[in-house]
């Protein structure tokens, strides 16, 4: 069956998870059957990688430059513009540790012989908080992780996103969409593992990156 093409600003906006889901569902299908969109999108992936690299900030002008002057080609020309496009108007935010359950004296319901540990990650845009509880019955494996985003001002969660930590090519374009409620509560379970989350709060991507589950009879889950 044909399909319309798929252009490069969709490509980029798939990466950064800016498509609904039925628009990233099209994608994720055409980049399955389509090895040269999918060699496309793992460049995109790379000059994505160049806008992201500052922890707390928008990408710099400079970066976008170079961004799009990684390829000097007409189709990498519109990857660049592509980029260009799309991280102008984008905010990538590293949000920080600022409360560990772990780090001080057991706090009931969070801490103690179930293993149930409690983290806080806040930037100017958001304050993100988890509890994540171990399997309930010996020999299981999944963990329960609730968090709940609580954003400053009137500025809307728009989404929430969580995967695996794969390597730069994959995990960006490989997010899970949580379901969220009124009050910004979510909820996944998991198998043990390195995870990222995702918030998007207004223009801004909020990122989480590397929580840690544990596997069986190791400490709680860690950052």
């Amino acid at each position: 069956m044909d399909h319309e093409p798929i252009t490069p600003e969709q490509l980029a906006r798939y990466a950064l998870g800016d498509l609904d889901k039925a628009a990233t569902k099209i994608v994720s299908t055409h980049l399955d059957s389509s090895p040269e969109s999918r060699q496309l999108f793992d460049r995109i992936l790379i000059a994505l990688e160049t806008l992201t690299t500052d922890d707390s900030s928008t990408a710099p002008r400079e970066a976008v430059d170079r961004a799009k002057g990684l390829h000097a080609d007409a189709r990498a020309g519109s990857i660049g513009q592509a980029i260009g496009r799309v991280a102008d108007r984008v905010w990538v935010v590293i949000a920080g540790l600022v409360f560990d359950s772990a780090a001080g004296p057991a706090l009931a319901g969070f801490r103690g012989a179930t293993g149930t540990r409690h983290l806080t990650f806040a930037c100017d845009q958001a304050e993100i908080d988890l509890e994540f509880h171990p399997p309930e019955r010996a020999g299981a494996l999944l963990w329960r992780v609730r968090g709940q985003v609580s954003a400053f001002g009137e500025t809307p969660v728009r989404r929430v996103r969580w995967g695996a930590a794969a390597g730069a090519s994959e995990k960006l374009g490989q997010m899970e969409d949580l379901a969220t409620g009124p009050n910004g509560g979510f909820k996944v379970e998991c198998a043990p593992g390195t995870f990222d989350l995702e918030v998007w709060v207004g223009d801004s991507n909020v990122r989480v990156p590397g929580l840690q589950i544990p596997g069986a009879g190791a400490g709680g889950a860690s950052e």
